[in-house]
């Protein structure tokens, strides 16, 4: 034990700069892979929060399919959210009424002759009760101008129509080459809505004004969802009920689970909001998260193969020395005790402090995000991440010393009765 503390001591004084160097390589490569993985992280969690707070809830009860837009129509609703309120105290309900593939037709959307025939594909249109919807998500929480639906004065044309208020996102508006209604009337924002359904030989529509815009940060969200008042949705579609259809009720609720429970035995699909959010961003993010990891093996391999160089030249310069110690009866078990105790030295403090660089660093970005008021993802280091990349790091200070080994172990005893390079 005292020979191989000597050795490494004996090591360390010749060797400190060149040790350090690789400890702070060690800790680069473990920072740039954890922050790479943390932001993808708070690239899920973010719009995993989006979602829920827009078109999720905590849980999503439905008929038949639960993607937005898929559900076939709840006729007693009432009579489902007494019942699960009854199974689920504390929750809180909100029916919506959505349908894919409606189309806008108006001048806005190009500058073509024929422009009144124009038309831009929303794939969703929601209709939602403004005062109950606001219960169980947070959609007020994302609106960046105008005002949501149920908050907007009545608008009419010049004939006296009421004009139906609409909620687009950003990124909708900036595509249409649209604007947001400001109290006064805007004619060119009006257009004829629409959703293929044809009632005696005419197709149902109603006239459109956008009275909001949102961004939640997902584009695919804010590009294709638009948002409308139930009842219009409603007539839209041809239902003439004595109150508007819907086909999907969301629920806030202290326990998710429970909820699901109880609409699974009423019959109904249902699903929550962690489920819900892998069933957009599943594919997309497994891909996404491929490539972090490939991106911080890449930088582990680089680091491994520079580790094993600058020691493979260290035991090359040192080969005189090494020699002669094992000449004199220090045995190579020694010699493999010191490196593989640099290697984990180096690997367990080089990625201890990688890890802990990159938790402050992504701690400064979520303040300063915080501090602007932006929606932006900010990186959310897991610790399962920060223990494994440690352990990574450890691992290839660890394969880096094996080829110091050897040629420790190549290295000659003769080589003791060499003379020094000049």
């Amino acid at each position: 034990m005292s020979l191989a503390r000597d050795l490494l001591r004996a090591e360390w004084r010749a060797r400190r700069s060149a040790y350090v160097a690789m400890a702070l390589l060690l800790a680069g490569t473990s920072a740039t892979s954890l922050l790479v993985l943390s932001s993808v992280d708070g690239l899920e969690s973010g719009i995993g929060r989006e979602i829920s707070a827009t078109l999720g809830g905590d849980v999503r009860v439905t008929k038949g399919h639960t993607g937005v837009g898929d559900g076939v129509l709840v006729e007693n609703e009432d009579d489902i959210i007494t019942g699960l309120s009854f199974d689920a105290p504390g929750a809180r309900f909100s029916a919506r009424l959505e349908t894919e593939a409606i189309f806008l037709h108006g001048s806005d959307f190009t500058s073509a002759q024929d422009a009144d025939n124009a038309s831009r594909a929303a794939a969703i249109l929601v209709g939602v009760d403004g005062a109950r919807d606001a219960r169980v998500v947070r959609l007020g929480d994302y609106v960046t101008q105008g005002v949501t639906p149920e908050a907007a004065p009545a608008y009419r044309t010049p004939q006296g129509d009421p004009l139906v208020p609409l909620l687009v996102g950003e990124e909708f508006l900036r595509g249409g080459n649209l604007t947001v209604a400001n109290g006064s009337f805007a004619w060119s924002s009006v257009f004829n809505v629409t959703a293929g359904h044809v009632e005696n030989g005419q197709l149902v529509r109603f006239r459109g004004i956008v009275v909001g815009a949102y961004e939640t940060g997902f584009r695919m969200i804010d590009r294709l969802v638009v948002y409308a008042p139930r009842g219009d949705v409603a007539r839209l579609l041809g239902h003439f009920p004595t109150k508007p259809s819907a086909n999907a009720i969301l629920v806030a609720a202290p326990d998710p689970h429970a909820v699901a429970l109880a609409a699974r035995a009423r019959g109904l699909e249902a699903i929550e909001a962690p489920a819900f959010r892998e069933s957009y961003l599943g594919p997309v993010l497994v891909a996404v998260r491929a490539t972090a990891w490939i991106i911080g093996g890449a930088l582990t391999l680089l680091t491994a193969a520079w580790i094993a160089r600058t020691l493979a030249h260290q035991v090359h310069a040192d080969r005189q020395r090494i020699a002669t110690l094992r000449a004199i009866g220090v045995p190579e078990e020694a010699f493999a005790r010191l490196y593989r105790t640099i290697a984990l030295a180096l690997g367990g403090v080089g990625g201890a402090l990688g890890v802990a660089a990159a938790w402050l660093v992504g701690a400064l970005v979520t303040l300063a995000v915080r501090a602007l008021g932006s929606r932006l993802p900010t990186p959310e280091p897991r610790l399962w991440e920060a223990l494994a990349l440690i352990l990574l790091s450890a691992l290839t200070a660890m394969l880096a010393a094996q080829g110091a080994l050897a040629r420790v172990r190549r290295v000659p005893i003769r080589t003791a009765l060499e003379s020094p390079a000049p």
